[in-house]
Protein backbone atom coordinates (compact mmCIF):
# COMPACT_ATOMS: atom_id res chain seq x y z
CA UNK A 1 0.00 0.00 0.00
CA UNK A 2 3.28 2.41 0.42
CA UNK A 3 3.33 2.42 -3.23
CA UNK A 4 -0.07 2.63 -3.86
CA UNK A 5 -0.70 5.47 -1.26
CA UNK A 6 2.37 7.51 -2.85
CA UNK A 7 1.37 7.15 -6.98
CA UNK A 8 -2.62 7.13 -6.24
CA UNK A 9 -3.08 10.63 -7.35
CA UNK A 10 -0.71 10.54 -10.07
CA UNK A 11 -2.13 6.76 -11.17
CA UNK A 12 -5.49 8.44 -11.35
CA UNK A 13 -4.86 11.29 -13.34
CA UNK A 14 -3.25 9.63 -15.64
CA UNK A 15 -5.90 7.17 -16.15
CA UNK A 16 -8.51 10.15 -16.17
CA UNK A 17 -6.95 12.12 -18.79
CA UNK A 18 -6.56 8.98 -20.95
CA UNK A 19 -9.90 8.11 -20.87
CA UNK A 20 -11.26 11.56 -20.65
CA UNK A 21 -9.40 12.14 -24.30
CA UNK A 22 -11.09 8.72 -25.72
CA UNK A 23 -14.67 10.56 -24.76
CA UNK A 24 -13.91 13.71 -26.41
CA UNK A 25 -14.85 11.95 -29.64
CA UNK A 26 -17.95 10.08 -28.57
CA UNK A 27 -19.19 13.16 -26.03
CA UNK A 28 -19.68 16.09 -29.05
CA UNK A 29 -22.65 16.91 -27.67
CA UNK A 30 -23.42 18.24 -24.32
CA UNK A 31 -26.85 20.25 -23.71
CA UNK A 32 -26.27 22.65 -26.55
CA UNK A 33 -25.30 20.93 -29.80
CA UNK A 34 -22.01 22.49 -30.41
CA UNK A 35 -18.58 21.45 -29.68
CA UNK A 36 -17.18 22.63 -26.92
CA UNK A 37 -13.17 24.40 -26.27
CA UNK A 38 -11.63 22.03 -24.00
CA UNK A 39 -9.14 25.02 -22.10
CA UNK A 40 -8.62 23.28 -19.11
CA UNK A 41 -7.47 19.85 -17.96
CA UNK A 42 -9.08 18.17 -14.93
CA UNK A 43 -8.14 15.70 -12.24
CA UNK A 44 -9.87 13.35 -10.17
CA UNK A 45 -8.90 12.50 -6.82
CA UNK A 46 -11.57 10.07 -5.75
CA UNK A 47 -10.61 6.65 -5.69
CA UNK A 48 -13.71 4.75 -4.73
CA UNK A 49 -17.05 5.97 -6.48
CA UNK A 50 -19.91 3.72 -6.14
CA UNK A 51 -23.39 3.98 -7.44
CA UNK A 52 -25.27 5.99 -4.61
CA UNK A 53 -23.42 9.50 -2.83
CA UNK A 54 -20.07 10.26 -3.13
CA UNK A 55 -17.98 13.23 -2.30
CA UNK A 56 -16.20 14.03 -5.48
CA UNK A 57 -12.38 15.58 -5.40
CA UNK A 58 -11.83 17.28 -8.52
CA UNK A 59 -8.61 19.39 -8.87
CA UNK A 60 -8.17 21.72 -12.00
CA UNK A 61 -4.86 22.95 -13.91
CA UNK A 62 -4.66 25.42 -16.92
CA UNK A 63 -2.67 24.24 -19.88
CA UNK A 64 1.10 25.34 -18.38
CA UNK A 65 -0.25 22.73 -15.51
CA UNK A 66 -0.71 25.12 -13.32
CA UNK A 67 -3.59 24.68 -10.44
CA UNK A 68 -6.48 27.07 -11.20
CA UNK A 69 -8.65 28.61 -8.18
CA UNK A 70 -12.51 29.77 -8.28
CA UNK A 71 -14.94 29.90 -5.40
CA UNK A 72 -17.82 27.94 -7.50
CA UNK A 73 -17.05 25.49 -10.31
CA UNK A 74 -20.71 24.03 -12.17
CA UNK A 75 -20.51 20.43 -13.63
CA UNK A 76 -22.70 19.13 -16.07
CA UNK A 77 -23.13 15.03 -16.06
CA UNK A 78 -23.43 13.03 -18.83
CA UNK A 79 -23.91 9.34 -19.98
CA UNK A 80 -23.58 6.83 -23.04
CA UNK A 81 -27.08 5.60 -24.75
CA UNK A 82 -27.22 4.32 -28.32
CA UNK A 83 -24.14 5.77 -28.59
CA UNK A 84 -25.08 9.02 -27.96
CA UNK A 85 -23.98 11.75 -25.04
CA UNK A 86 -26.97 11.92 -22.91
CA UNK A 87 -27.34 14.88 -20.30
CA UNK A 88 -28.51 13.53 -16.47
CA UNK A 89 -28.18 16.67 -14.36
CA UNK A 90 -26.05 19.45 -12.94
CA UNK A 91 -23.98 19.93 -9.73
CA UNK A 92 -22.31 22.78 -8.38
CA UNK A 93 -18.69 22.41 -6.75
CA UNK A 94 -16.58 24.51 -4.40
CA UNK A 95 -12.95 25.36 -3.69
CA UNK A 96 -11.10 24.40 -0.71
CA UNK A 97 -7.57 25.43 -0.07
CA UNK A 98 -4.68 22.59 0.02
CA UNK A 99 -2.94 22.59 3.25
CA UNK A 100 -0.14 25.08 3.85
CA UNK A 101 -0.70 25.85 0.38
CA UNK A 102 -2.34 28.84 -2.26
CA UNK A 103 -4.06 26.25 -4.50
CA UNK A 104 -6.78 23.85 -3.95
CA UNK A 105 -8.94 21.62 -5.38
CA UNK A 106 -12.62 21.38 -5.62
CA UNK A 107 -15.26 19.17 -4.31
CA UNK A 108 -18.60 18.16 -4.96
CA UNK A 109 -21.43 15.62 -3.56
CA UNK A 110 -23.07 13.75 -6.54
CA UNK A 111 -25.65 10.96 -6.38
CA UNK A 112 -24.74 8.60 -8.76
CA UNK A 113 -27.86 6.09 -9.71
CA UNK A 114 -26.40 3.66 -12.49
CA UNK A 115 -22.86 2.29 -12.76
CA UNK A 116 -20.41 2.69 -15.50
CA UNK A 117 -18.78 5.79 -17.11
CA UNK A 118 -20.01 9.20 -16.88
CA UNK A 119 -18.47 12.64 -18.27
CA UNK A 120 -18.48 15.36 -16.29
CA UNK A 121 -18.30 18.66 -17.93
CA UNK A 122 -16.70 20.87 -15.91
CA UNK A 123 -16.91 25.04 -15.66
CA UNK A 124 -15.66 27.48 -13.41
CA UNK A 125 -18.28 29.81 -12.06
CA UNK A 126 -15.82 32.69 -11.87
CA UNK A 127 -12.37 34.13 -11.63
CA UNK A 128 -9.63 34.26 -14.24
CA UNK A 129 -10.71 31.01 -16.18
CA UNK A 130 -14.45 32.03 -15.48
CA UNK A 131 -16.25 30.15 -18.69
CA UNK A 132 -13.70 27.44 -19.60
CA UNK A 133 -14.25 24.13 -19.63
CA UNK A 134 -12.89 20.49 -18.97
CA UNK A 135 -14.00 17.06 -19.41
CA UNK A 136 -13.16 14.05 -16.95
CA UNK A 137 -14.62 10.37 -17.06
CA UNK A 138 -15.88 9.03 -13.77
CA UNK A 139 -15.65 5.55 -13.67
CA UNK A 140 -18.54 4.64 -10.99
CA UNK A 141 -18.60 0.80 -9.63
CA UNK A 142 -21.90 -0.93 -8.66
CA UNK A 143 -20.38 -1.25 -4.99
CA UNK A 144 -18.24 0.59 -3.20
CA UNK A 145 -14.86 -1.00 -1.96
CA UNK A 146 -15.08 0.83 1.60
CA UNK A 147 -18.23 1.03 3.57
CA UNK A 148 -20.81 3.08 2.25
CA UNK A 149 -23.02 5.41 3.83
CA UNK A 150 -26.01 3.54 5.60
CA UNK A 151 -23.31 0.63 6.29
CA UNK A 152 -23.05 -0.67 10.05
CA UNK A 153 -19.26 -0.34 10.59
CA UNK A 154 -16.53 -3.34 10.38
CA UNK A 155 -15.45 -4.68 14.12
CA UNK A 156 -12.35 -2.28 14.72
CA UNK A 157 -10.71 -3.83 17.30
CA UNK A 158 -7.99 -0.65 18.33
CA UNK A 159 -5.54 -0.11 20.15
CA UNK A 160 -6.07 1.81 23.38
CA UNK A 161 -3.66 3.71 25.81
CA UNK A 162 -4.03 3.41 28.66
CA UNK A 163 -1.54 6.23 29.68
CA UNK A 164 0.13 9.17 27.68
CA UNK A 165 3.38 7.16 27.68
CA UNK A 166 1.78 4.46 25.78
CA UNK A 167 0.81 7.06 22.85
CA UNK A 168 4.10 6.24 21.44
CA UNK A 169 3.11 3.20 20.47
CA UNK A 170 -0.46 3.50 18.92
CA UNK A 171 0.37 7.17 17.16
CA UNK A 172 2.53 8.94 14.35
CA UNK A 173 1.43 12.60 15.62
CA UNK A 174 4.30 14.20 17.43
CA UNK A 175 1.31 16.12 19.71
CA UNK A 176 -1.28 13.19 20.46
CA UNK A 177 -4.22 14.15 21.98
CA UNK A 178 -4.76 11.94 24.57
CA UNK A 179 -8.51 12.07 24.22
CA UNK A 180 -8.10 10.48 20.70
CA UNK A 181 -6.86 7.03 21.91
CA UNK A 182 -8.13 6.18 25.09
CA UNK A 183 -11.58 4.68 23.32
CA UNK A 184 -11.88 1.32 21.79
CA UNK A 185 -14.03 1.76 18.61
CA UNK A 186 -15.96 -1.42 19.78
CA UNK A 187 -16.43 -0.27 23.02
CA UNK A 188 -17.85 3.13 21.92
CA UNK A 189 -20.70 1.04 19.52
CA UNK A 190 -21.55 -1.25 22.46
CA UNK A 191 -22.00 1.24 24.86
CA UNK A 192 -24.37 3.35 22.29
CA UNK A 193 -23.74 6.52 24.37
CA UNK A 194 -22.70 8.69 21.89
CA UNK A 195 -21.79 9.40 17.89
CA UNK A 196 -18.30 8.78 16.98
CA UNK A 197 -15.58 10.41 14.14
CA UNK A 198 -13.36 8.24 13.45
CA UNK A 199 -10.19 9.26 11.23
CA UNK A 200 -7.64 6.85 9.52
CA UNK A 201 -4.72 8.62 9.05
CA UNK A 202 -0.62 7.98 9.38
CA UNK A 203 0.23 11.75 9.82
CA UNK A 204 4.22 10.50 10.18
CA UNK A 205 4.17 8.92 7.11
CA UNK A 206 1.25 10.65 4.45
CA UNK A 207 1.71 10.46 1.44
CA UNK A 208 -0.57 13.25 0.41
CA UNK A 209 0.78 15.41 2.90
CA UNK A 210 -2.82 16.27 4.25
CA UNK A 211 -2.86 13.77 7.33
CA UNK A 212 -1.36 16.29 10.07
CA UNK A 213 -3.43 19.07 9.14
CA UNK A 214 -6.60 16.90 9.20
CA UNK A 215 -6.11 15.47 12.71
CA UNK A 216 -4.97 19.09 14.04
CA UNK A 217 -8.96 20.15 12.61
CA UNK A 218 -10.06 17.07 14.49
CA UNK A 219 -8.39 18.25 17.48
CA UNK A 220 -10.76 21.42 17.02
CA UNK A 221 -13.88 19.68 16.64
CA UNK A 222 -13.17 17.38 19.46
CA UNK A 223 -12.70 20.47 21.41
CA UNK A 224 -16.40 21.90 20.37
CA UNK A 225 -17.88 19.18 20.14
CA UNK A 226 -16.79 16.46 23.03
CA UNK A 227 -19.75 16.34 25.25
CA UNK A 228 -21.34 15.01 22.27
CA UNK A 229 -19.96 12.72 19.92
CA UNK A 230 -16.92 10.43 21.15
CA UNK A 231 -13.99 10.95 18.78
CA UNK A 232 -11.03 8.23 17.70
CA UNK A 233 -7.72 8.46 15.46
CA UNK A 234 -6.48 4.86 14.01
CA UNK A 235 -3.44 4.62 12.39
CA UNK A 236 -3.07 3.22 8.74
CA UNK A 237 0.18 1.95 9.07
CA UNK A 238 1.15 -1.04 11.64
CA UNK A 239 3.88 1.67 14.50
CA UNK A 240 5.95 -1.68 14.52
CA UNK A 241 7.13 -2.29 10.88
CA UNK A 242 9.34 1.01 11.15
CA UNK A 243 11.82 -0.43 8.95
CA UNK A 244 16.34 1.11 9.54
CA UNK A 245 15.25 4.03 7.29
CA UNK A 246 11.89 4.80 9.78
CA UNK A 247 9.24 4.11 7.29
CA UNK A 248 6.37 2.09 8.38
CA UNK A 249 6.02 -0.68 5.90
CA UNK A 250 2.80 -2.95 7.08
CA UNK A 251 -0.84 -1.63 7.07
CA UNK A 252 -2.06 -2.38 10.56
CA UNK A 253 -4.82 -5.35 10.65
CA UNK A 254 -7.43 -3.09 12.63
CA UNK A 255 -7.77 -1.09 9.32
CA UNK A 256 -7.96 -4.02 6.80
CA UNK A 257 -11.78 -4.80 7.07
CA UNK A 258 -12.10 -1.34 6.07
CA UNK A 259 -10.78 -1.97 2.48
CA UNK A 260 -9.03 1.84 2.46
CA UNK A 261 -7.20 2.34 -0.90
CA UNK A 262 -5.58 5.44 0.10
CA UNK A 263 -5.27 8.28 3.15
CA UNK A 264 -6.43 10.06 5.26
CA UNK A 265 -10.73 9.49 5.54
CA UNK A 266 -13.03 10.14 7.78
CA UNK A 267 -16.27 8.10 9.00
CA UNK A 268 -19.19 9.75 10.79
CA UNK A 269 -20.89 7.04 12.63
CA UNK A 270 -24.19 7.07 14.95
CA UNK A 271 -25.27 5.33 18.06
CA UNK A 272 -26.32 2.14 16.27
CA UNK A 273 -22.79 2.28 14.00
CA UNK A 274 -24.46 3.11 11.13
CA UNK A 275 -22.07 4.93 8.90
CA UNK A 276 -24.31 8.62 8.20
CA UNK A 277 -21.04 10.11 5.97
CA UNK A 278 -17.36 9.42 4.99
CA UNK A 279 -14.65 11.62 3.33
CA UNK A 280 -11.74 10.61 1.25
CA UNK A 281 -8.90 12.91 1.29
CA UNK A 282 -8.54 16.42 3.36
CA UNK A 283 -12.04 17.69 4.48
CA UNK A 284 -12.11 21.39 5.99
CA UNK A 285 -13.35 21.90 9.33
CA UNK A 286 -16.54 23.59 8.01
CA UNK A 287 -17.75 20.90 5.83
CA UNK A 288 -17.21 18.25 8.68
CA UNK A 289 -19.12 20.41 11.00
CA UNK A 290 -22.14 20.77 8.86
CA UNK A 291 -22.18 17.06 8.27
CA UNK A 292 -21.52 16.92 12.61
CA UNK A 293 -24.45 19.06 12.85
CA UNK A 294 -26.66 16.80 10.27
CA UNK A 295 -25.84 13.87 12.17
CA UNK A 296 -26.82 15.68 15.72
CA UNK A 297 -30.37 16.77 14.25
CA UNK A 298 -31.04 13.07 12.49
CA UNK A 299 -30.65 14.45 8.62
CA UNK A 300 -28.44 12.03 6.87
Amino acid sequence: MNKRILFLFFGISIITLILSISYFLLYDNSKSTKKVELNLIATLGSSDIAVGSNRLIIGIQNPQRNTITANKISIDFFQEENNTSVFKFSNEGYFINWPNSKSGIFTTTVDFDTPGDWLAEITPQDGEYKNQKARIVIGVKSISSTPKVGDKIPKTNNLVAINTEELKNITSDINPLFELYNKGVDEILLSKEKPLLLLFATPGQCKSFTCGPQINIIKTLHENYRKDMYFVHIEVYDMQSRNSEGEFTEISSVIKPWNLPSEPWVFLINKEGIITDKFESFVPQIELELSIKQLFNGNT
